[in-house]
């Protein structure tokens, strides 16, 4: 007797999961893109970071990150668009000159994801190594 087992389609309907990162902008990470989106926050003393995302994104935006305290907690809000990006593609990473003034997250971004769930990261630097960070948050 001859068993037949049916294999199911591999699945490509679900989308792929949005991962967006953060580092400093470098020579050497600019000069790997043909071009990048640029927002200047701050002319002066400012760094210049580098955004980029595997898949293409929808309504990604540079925010205003404002904090409240409650209980010994923070909470974060989205604060407002400093620039808004309608495409952000994995060809054409974001540029941003900022300053970075404090311990307290005042930046971050929001992005509607494969779930077309808009979600919120503010922008920190890791204590560890000074590298960048994205932390998300739900802004109430």
């Amino acid at each position: 007797k001859e068993t037949v087992t049916e294999t199911p389609e591999p699945s490509s309907s679900a989308p792929e999961k949005v991962q967006i990162t953060v580092e400093y902008a470098t020579d050497e990470i600019l000069s790997s893109y043909d071009s990048f989106s640029e927002f200047i926050e701050s002319e002066e003393i400012s760094q210049k970071i580098i955004f980029t995302t595997n898949v293409r994104v929808k309504k990604f935006s540079f925010i205003k990150v404002v904090y409240e305290e409650k209980n010994g907690e923070f909470a974060f809000f989205d604060k407002g668009d400093l620039h808004s990006l309608q495409d952000f593609s994995p060809e054409k990473p974001f540029l941003v000159s900022w300053m970075d003034f404090g311990a307290i997250p005042h930046r971050g971004i929001s992005f509607v994801d494969e779930n077309d769930t808009t979600r919120y990261f503010y922008l920190a630097t890791s204590g560890e190594d000074g590298s960048l960070i994205l932390t998300e948050f739900n802004s109430e």
